[in-house]
């Protein structure tokens, strides 16, 4: 096994909360430790290789678009609920609120780090 070391400007306590938010991140996203005393919780190094290898997406969306990107998200997953006649549709309509979700979470956290 190889080790990653990440140089960050910020003081220890700062980058222990930073490690935290993020394992708590991957948790989310169902990346957990299979081993060890973090067994069960947030692994950032598998969310990381899960980025590398395009499961999980990052959009860089500026803060002013958000809100209005959000709407417009929920509003066409509505919509495609609504006019649905298959499941294609559906899994649509169920992607555009996850993608709402994340966006909406992102929102969130940027909210309460400043």
């Amino acid at each position: 096994m190889s080790t990653l070391t990440l140089y960050l400007r910020m003081t220890q306590p700062a980058a222990n909360a930073l490690r935290a938010r993020l394992n708590d991140q991957a948790a989310a996203f169902g990346y957990t430790a299979t081993r060890g005393p973090t067994a069960g919780k947030g692994n950032l190094a598998e969310m990381l290789r899960a980025v590398d290898a395009g499961e999980v997406a990052l959009v860089l969306l500026p803060e002013q678009n958000r809100a209005s990107a959000i709407a417009w998200l929920r509003d066409q997953a509505q919509q495609l609920e609504a006019e649905a006649d298959d499941f294609g549709t559906l899994g649509l309509a169920e992607a555009l609120e996850v993608i709402a979700d994340a966006l909406s979470d992102a929102a969130d956290r940027a909210a309460e780090i400043e």
